[in-house]
């Protein structure tokens, strides 16, 4: 997964990280490197890739790709996914990032949704009440105390931020009704309509249903048909011997390719003809021993019992498992850059950046630092 920024001194760089399983069977997100960036075309983000996994020995393991929605990244034909398709020795699964994806809809949604734009204006309307004042969010708190409410924060709608929203509607929800009697001792006397109170009200009224919201189905039994018991277990029978057939293929046919690196056909991550041996069997084991388990659980397990029965389909769920959907991790990735270089430390070079961001993404315990090695 990748994403593009700057820093405090506009200096673009390339945030990578790669998603893969241990022979553990356990997924592990890491960050691979910061690279600056001269070119912010295609063409010149391909080119730092492709030399990074070249020198990292990982191009001819690349299996998914990660980026946001700009047309330099995800284009259809010549942007970077466009170009590493090409390159790499397997059709690329290439994903837009869902949180990039959802940032998009909601600002969209923003734009047909009065109600939207209401409480987006009552939001800011508070928090600019209380931002500057000690006074006011003193007296806040002493309402919050003496109601018996959670002492919280207002908080700031960030635009380009994707959960602001989310916490400042978290924040100041169970909050409500102190936040009202404050603003009141101070605007009862000089707004005698209480436009501002009535806003907040309207607020509460539109809102107030979706906390005991219940879900109407519809007005229909659920009935199920008496069958004999042999003609019963015949149909779970059948249920499970077709269960996931088509989905397996669907998946086999993206490996059909052949696996070339450099012009030299290398040997297949999997066979895809054991696989379709292996998978009557795998069902029945996973059945009967995993049914109740979540995938981390499942996959050490089995990787531990059953890689010489199953390796083939261990294999191709190891690579499905390091699939990454979003592109999130990056994003945190320069939230750190941006800790680490400031104002007081705008002179750090890329390569320093990037050993510090190492260090303080993986967060290494202290007591077991090698200070010696260091």
């Amino acid at each position: 997964m990748i994403d593009e920024s700057t820093d405090i001194t506009t200096t673009k760089h390339l945030d990578i990280y790669v998603s893969y399983i241990t022979k553990e069977g356990i997924s592990k997100t890491r960050f691979l490197c910061l690279v600056p960036l001269t070119n912010s075309n295609a063409e010149g983000i391909t080119k730092v890739l492709v030399s990074i996994f070249k020198t990292k020995k990982i191009l001819f393991k690349l299996v998914a790709f990660v980026l946001d929605g700009a047309s330099v990244m995800l284009g259809k034909n010549e942007s970077v996914a466009a170009r590493l398709s090409r390159i790499c020795t397997y059709p690329l699964i290439i994903n837009h990032c869902v949180a990039h994806r959802l940032a998009l809809a909601c600002k969209d949604a923003k734009k047909e949704i009065k109600f939207y734009e209401e409480v987006e204006f009552l939001v800011k309307k508070i928090y600019n009440y209380f931002k500057n004042s000690c006074s006011r969010i003193q007296q806040l708190q002493e309402i919050q105390n003496l109601l018996d409410d959670p002492v919280l924060k207002i908080k700031r709608l960030y635009e380009i931020r994707w959960l602001a929203w989310y916490e400042a509607i978290k924040n100041i929800y169970p909050m409500i009704q102190a936040t009202i009697n404050s603003i009141q001792k101070e605007y009862i006397l000089i707004d005698q309509n209480q436009r501002f109170g009535r806003k907040v009200q309207a607020f509460i009224d539109e809102t107030y249903p979706f906390r005991n919201s219940v879900i109407t189905y519809m007005d229909n039994d659920v009935s199920f048909v008496e069958q004999d018991y042999d003609d019963f277990i015949m149909d779970i029978y059948d249920y499970a011997t077709s269960f996931g057939n088509n989905e397996l293929e669907n998946l086999l046919k993206h490996f059909e390719h052949l696996n070339f690196y450099d012009n030299v056909q290398l040997p297949a991550l999997f066979d895809i003809n054991k696989c379709r041996e292996e998978w009557p069997g795998f069902k029945m084991i996973i059945t009967n021993s995993f049914s109740s388990n979540d995938i981390e659980t499942i996959l050490p397990l089995l990787i531990q019992d059953y890689n010489d029965v199953f390796s083939n389909l261990i294999k191709l769920i190891q690579i499905v498992y390091c699939i990454f959907f979003s592109s999130i991790e990056c994003e945190r990735g320069f939230s750190k850059q941006n800790k680490i270089k400031t104002k007081d430390r705008n002179s750090l070079a890329t390569n320093t950046l990037d050993m510090l961001m190492r260090i303080s993404l993986e967060e290494p315990e202290s007591l077991k630092f090698n200070y010696d090695r260091a």
